[in-house]
């Protein structure tokens, strides 16, 4: 995430790169798909950034926590304009957990409508 780069494009490109990069450090296999039209959409820097690190947290939750030895990320774009749409899917993540200090998924959630986003998690 560069300064004057502050397009959707740009943001799904670091995301899939950081993701290639990550599958390294894993045994999990991390597939990412995009659909939609991403090109000529602006972002601004700072919800970029945010952007970035809720899909960070929400990977490296799958990766860590799940009971799968796939994860699936997809990106989209919601409309013109609106933000971006994110989908981490992987089998045993525990999505309607109570569990004390166990909060985020439901952060990653809010702090990705805020800046006009979502993120959908799926166990499979």
């Amino acid at each position: 995430m560069n300064p004057g780069h502050d397009y959707i494009q740009n943001l799904a490109d670091f995301i899939r790169r950081y993701i290639t990069d990550l599958k390294i450090y894993t045994d999990k296999k991390i597939f990412i798909h995009r659909t939609g039209r991403f090109a000529g959409y602006q972002y601004s820097q700072n919800d970029s950034e945010r952007n970035f690190f809720c899909v960070k947290e929400a990977v490296h939750n799958a990766i860590k926590h799940s009971g799968s030895n796939v994860v699936f990320v997809t990106m989209s774009v919601k409309e013109k304009y609106s933000g971006t749409g994110f989908q981490i899917m992987a089998a045993g993540l525990m999505l309607n957990s109570n569990t004390s200090g166990r909060t985020g998924i439901k952060n990653i959630t809010e702090r990705m409508s805020y800046i006009n986003g979502s993120i959908e998690f799926l166990s499979k």
